[in-house]
């Protein structure tokens, strides 16, 4: 994108990273929710700034209690970059794509 061209950042829910209570991760927020889903956990974090609370998903093995602090991180290879249309950003397309069609197996 163009220098001063407004982009949106996203991380998927699953490659958040957090701790309980810590001081040193590049966001913190208190916990809002946390519901178990079997296979992971949902956590909903609100964090001063934002206009929509954050869903952190997680393995589910330690889990804060509602209302606790925790700090979240990411990796930054994990952060996906839109335009203001919604359209991914640094990612190749080719110009002619194939669409894909079901086979008779």
């Amino acid at each position: 994108a163009a220098a001063g061209t407004k982009v949106t950042l996203a991380v998927r829910a699953e490659r958040l990273l957090f701790k309980i209570a810590s001081q040193d991760m590049l966001l913190r927020g208190h916990v809002v929710s946390v519901e178990y889903l079997g296979g992971s956990t949902l956590m909903t974090i609100a964090i001063a700034g934002l206009d929509q609370p954050l869903v952190a998903r997680t393995g589910g093995e330690t889990l804060p209690a509602i209302g606790e602090m925790v700090g979240i991180g990411f990796d930054a290879a994990d952060v996906l970059a839109f335009d203001s249309g919604g359209a991914r950003l640094g990612v190749d397309r080719p110009a002619n794509p194939m669409p894909h069609r079901a086979r008779n197996c």
